[in-house]
């Protein structure tokens, strides 16, 4: 729970994505319901949301596909109309289902559409970090998301202060109609967690069993990326305290989502970590 709280009060500007999860719960009813589209905000929810209620929660995380959040909302709260429906979009995923706005209003829908704004595809922003490629296509211009949101009737709203995202939200469930909320975030923690991962990856020993048989290899961060792995893997961390080997796991999560399965053995045999679902073990030596 420590973990999980870490950051989630984060006063700076434009939000964190820790303080950005952590006031949505806040905003959100026991019940509510979230759909998120896809993007990195995508993982931080899956890590810090604190669902209360099941299927409160909804992603696509097999496929992740961009664009899902604003059509989930819609049918969630189709089929939910008592309840609070938030979707939950990047301004990249966000825009390209956002005609469906018009659906909404002329259903005489009550949700709300937040649009996280970083001006750019932030997952594969960072995927082309993690490989060392140069940073090349990823941004883009918006639109000014209030006037865009009431030209199809429904109510724009622009967060200008941290603080302001908790009320505005609040409000918007409130008021009823369709809302646009646009805020923008601080990405910058990707790159912290990502930083960690390296400097504990010098000291890691990973051993990847393949396709082709058995083979003992170094890898790096990139290395660990999903696309890069055969849902088999063993990791022998060289730390003897199971809280730190816990820790490290905690980031390798973040990054790899579910691809990994399996559990963290410490070098006792203890169980250190469950969630990983069945399959070959984590190990701390």
């Amino acid at each position: 729970l420590n973990k999980l709280n870490e950051g989630a009060l984060e006063p700076r500007f434009p939000v964190t994505p820790q303080r950005l999860v952590h006031d949505v719960r806040e905003a959100m009813p026991e019940d509510g319901i979230v759909c998120l589209d896809n993007g990195m905000y995508k993982i931080w929810f899956a890590r810090y949301y604190r669902a209360r209620v099941a299927n409160s929660l909804l992603l696509d995380n097999a496929l992740a596909t961009m664009g899902a959040g604003l059509p989930s909302a819609i049918a969630a709260k189709l089929l939910n109309p008592e309840r609070a429906v938030l979707a939950v979009c990047g301004d990249g995923g966000g825009r390209m289902n956002s005609q469906e706005l018009e659906t909404a209003v002329r259903l005489k829908l009550d949700l709300v559409v937040l649009i996280i704004v970083d001006r750019a595809y932030g997952m594969i922003r960072w995927k082309q970090a993690v490989d060392h490629f140069a940073d090349f296509g990823m941004t883009f211009g918006n639109p000014d998301f209030v006037k865009y949101a009431e030209s199809y009737g429904a109510h724009g709203h622009a967060v200008g202060a941290t603080e302001a995202l908790v009320p505005t939200l609040r409000a918007a469930f409130d008021a009823g109609g369709v809302h646009l909320v646009a805020v923008p975030i601080d990405y910058s923690e990707n790159i912290r967690v990502l930083s960690i991962l390296d400097r504990f990856l010098e000291h890691a020993r990973i051993y990847h069993f393949g396709h082709a048989g058995d083979a003992e290899t170094w890898l790096s961060s990139a290395d660990l990326m999903p696309r890069n792995l055969d849902r088999r893997v063993e990791l022998a961390f060289p730390l003897v305290d199971p809280l730190i080997a816990a820790e490290v796991v905690e980031l390798l999560e973040l990054q790899l989502q579910d691809t990994v399965k399996g559990r963290v053995i410490g070098p006792e045999g203890q169980t250190l970590r469950r969630g990983l679902h069945e399959g070959p073990a984590l190990r701390s030596q």
